[in-house]
């Protein structure tokens, strides 16, 4: 199932096949780049945990809309 995600600047969506947590960070990776975009940094690695699991949660309801990053 592919997510659509907006980027932390609201300037991007992408749909993303998967979502990684690295430190401060989220990446997403589309079909097209295998090396993945940042979707969003934080002030913490606790943080960017949360918002993970956020987009986790979205996930798992399986709902046709798109995510918006958290600016903080």
């Amino acid at each position: 199932m592919h997510v659509w995600i907006k980027f932390q600047n609201n300037k991007k969506i992408i749909s993303v096949i998967s979502i990684e947590l690295s430190k401060k960070s989220i990446t997403g990776r589309s079909g097209t780049n295998e090396f993945g975009e940042t979707l969003g940094k934080y002030d913490s690695p606790e943080r960017a945990e949360d918002i993970f699991n956020e987009i986790c949660e979205f996930i798992a309801k399986g709902e046709e809309k798109v995510f918006n990053m958290p600016i903080k």
